[in-house]
């Protein structure tokens, strides 16, 4: 019975875009108190349920979730489908049935890559390192620009704070191998970039009229212009030149008549370039600037401090 009921409440929050603690108990016939402790249950799965204080709060669960492709088959989708049809009336009317039926048919459907398109430009938005959960953001996002839809999302910035924020995602831009939003945020009342991989989820709240925005003019430099650029110059090992040539530029990178691979750019100079050269291994060396390859040398010394003990 119980699990019966878990299930229940789970297509009921698929199914709707906000219920309360207290429609959950009196539909179900169980206390207050259990209903909660179902809600928990449910989030205890990787569900993510979102919890919405005030006069017209309750749970919901967020856009960027789906259903594993491996819930259900087309045919077992078809007939479930039809019984869901079947007894329509005592389940709840035929917008929430349609719901529910979109749902079981995302989860019946093999996954397929997140293609983003516009006239004769296809971009893959698939990064063999990331799972359904990203291409869900990428596909919420992108649905939400083309509706003019509201977005409410939970943003991790780079110092760990953490923040529910609404904003009119008006385009997505690439840079470098990473998506972002560019948005409207009115927390900040202003355009800002969200980093994709930094948005916990996504959910849809509403519609927005367009605002007047500059797409050749991305605060993309603003990040760039902060931080001292720095010129590096590598050894590289063969078995890595192509994906230096990717990460540099064909261009900065040479062979010398010795058989050495040399590459040297002008990189802007923060941890998180300490950690991209570290990523190489021993198929990299920094010659220079020497303070860099200090705080390599110490970087590797804390990484071996951990693994011996």
């Amino acid at each position: 019975m119980k699990y019966q009921v878990l299930i229940e409440i789970l297509f009921l929050l698929l199914s709707r875009k906000s219920v309360s603690a207290k429609y959950i108990s009196e539909r179900f016939e169980i206390s207050l108190r259990t209903a909660y402790r179902y809600l928990q249950e449910i989030e205890l799965c990787d569900i993510p349920v979102i919890a919405e204080r005030g006069v017209n709060g309750g749970f919901s669960i967020a856009d960027t979730f789906k259903l594993p492709a491996s819930f259900l088959t087309e045919s077992e989708f078809l007939k479930l489908s039809s019984v869901i049809n079947a007894v329509g009336e005592q389940i709840g009317d035929a917008s929430e049935l349609e719901h529910i039926k979109n749902k079981l048919y995302c989860a019946s459907k093999t996954e397929k890559e997140s293609n983003l398109s516009s006239s004769q430009l296809i971009i893959d938005g698939s990064d063999w390192s990331v799972g359904s959960s990203y291409k869900n953001k990428l596909s919420v996002i992108t649905r939400a620009i083309d509706k003019h839809e509201l977005l409410e999302i939970s943003y991790h910035d780079r110092e760990g704070e953490v923040s529910t924020r609404i904003i009119e995602p008006h385009a997505l831009a690439l840079k470098q191998g990473l998506w972002y939003a560019f948005a409207y945020c009115r927390l900040r009342e202003d355009f800002r970039l969200f980093k994709i991989g930094r948005i916990e989820y996504a959910k849809a709240c509403g519609k927005f009229e367009l605002r007047e925005f500059d797409a050749n003019n991305l605060p993309f430099n603003e990040w760039y212009n902060s931080i001292k650029r720095v010129e590096f110059e590598f050894e590289v090992d063969k078995s890595i030149k192509s994906e230096v040539e990717e990460w540099l530029g064909i261009e900065n990178v040479h062979e010398l008549k010795s058989g050495k691979i040399i590459a040297s750019a002008r990189l802007p100079y923060d941890k998180g370039l300490v950690y991209q050269i570290m990523r190489f291994g021993s198929k990299i060396k920094v010659v220079k600037p020497d303070y860099v390859k200090k705080e390599i040398v110490n970087s590797a010394k804390e990484l071996l401090k951990l693994y011996q003990k």
